[in-house]
């Protein structure tokens, strides 16, 4: 409640085996760049836990052109 970040949630998840309860905790808030972002995050789904850790985070580094179509596309373009 001090900082206002989120700490986790919880919810069910329509998987291929069923419905099930999934859950995430959000831990160790830094800052990257102009936002804090949890450096670790916990998914807990059928008894087993999942840790991911952020060590680093980069913004507005995609190429101008990364998105553009390829040469043989663009020729049945025209």
């Amino acid at each position: 409640a001090e900082t206002g970040f989120q700490i986790g949630w919880e919810a069910s998840r329509a998987t291929p085996n069923g419905i099930l309860p999934t859950s995430a905790k959000f831990r160790e808030y830094k800052r990257y760049g102009a936002l804090m972002l949890p450096s670790v995050v916990v998914t807990r789904q059928l008894g087993a836990d999942q840790t991911m850790r952020l060590t680093s985070c980069e913004y507005n580094v995609v190429p101008s052109n990364a998105f553009d179509l390829p040469k043989p596309i663009k020729a049945l373009i025209k």
